[in-house]
């Protein structure tokens, strides 16, 4: 039995390698290849150049799951009652908040229930006491909120300034993000997702792409990414490797709901427990935005001055 099961095992790797090949090497991206998303193209016509006949092909992504990205840091006004950090300050301060309303109010009850008209003074002191005391929590919270990020997901940095780009968030972040972050709020501490986990790689065009980071403030991940311009979501593909592969989207006003791909990052897994369901997605070309209107005052030329006249 045993020497018929180990022929059986010998003729189906016979077999199996003349049509299936070689083993697949275990390298970065091809250990697991699962999509999570159709797509399928379209030609659309009801974008800017619908009036000029000049139709462009969209790929229109069915079933689609965003994350959405911050444009910039963001101090935490909450921070007193949402970071774990400072949970201790929070107990101290709301105690000694509560103990010196205690006093005002007592001395507040004090003036009322005896003669109002003789004792104006304890009833000044209670009023005056649960006013500083209010003045001094909210300052003692506004000074905890500068000492800490809001923690309100992922944030795309730069790792160099940006030219011609005069947004809150275009600073340098240099190769080493984490430290940065680090000396805005101590508390962070980051790690990064890259080639110890095998990500997979994806072709870079040296012009017109920049260097960046994907920071999430919750988890503390830094992803390294390259990108066109700056992206504002990140939409789920497919499983790829040890992660999820996102394509990064620009979502702009103008661009008739049809978002552009900017670029392309792999994230950890459990990243998919914080997407948002959008239905479909329609993605188009970089250059999509449809014609630029002139201005008026360039097409006003001399020659048309002149043809006033004749």
């Amino acid at each position: 039995m045993e020497e018929k099961k180990k022929k059986e095992r010998e003729s189906i790797e016979q077999h199996a390698g003349s049509w299936l090949g070689p083993p697949i090497e275990p390298k970065a991206g091809n250990e697991r290849l699962e999509p999570l998303v159709h797509a399928f193209p379209f030609i659309n016509r009801t974008g800017p150049r619908a009036e000029h006949r000049e139709f462009m092909s969209v790929l229109n992504v069915v079933g689609a799951e965003t994350i959405g990205l911050h444009p910039y840091l963001r101090r935490d006004s909450n921070a007193l009652f949402t970071n774990k950090d400072a949970k201790k300050a929070k107990i101290i301060s709301m105690v000694l908040l509560a103990v010196y309303y205690l006093m005002g109010a007592v001395f507040i009850a004090l003036a009322v229930f005896n003669n109002l008209s003789s004792q104006k003074a304890l009833l000044i002191i209670g009023i005056v006491i649960v006013y500083l005391s209010s003045l001094a929590f909210s300052l003692f919270r506004l000074i905890k909120s500068t000492l800490y990020l809001e923690r309100s997901g992922w944030v795309f940095l730069r790792e160099e300034m940006w030219q011609d780009d005069k947004s809150k968030g275009n600073a340098a972040w240099t190769n080493d993000p984490g430290a940065r972050l680090q000396k805005l709020d101590p508390t962070l501490h980051f790690r990064r997702w890259d080639e110890d986990q095998m990500v997979p790689k994806w072709e870079e065009t040296v012009n017109g792409y920049k260097r960046g980071w994907l920071a999430d403030l919750r988890t503390g991940v830094l992803v390294k990414t390259v990108v066109s311009e700056e992206p504002d979501a990140m939409m789920v593909l497919g499983i790829h490797g040890s992660g999820v592969t996102y394509m990064l989207l620009k979502r702009s006003k103008e661009s008739n709901g049809i978002a552009r791909r900017v670029g392309m990052a792999s994230l950890p897994p459990f990243t998919l427990a914080s997407t948002k369901k959008v239905g479909s997605m329609r993605i188009g070309a970089y250059e999509d935005d449809g014609p630029k209107k002139k201005s008026f005052w360039k097409s006003f030329s001399l020659r048309g001055i002149f043809d006033l006249f004749l």
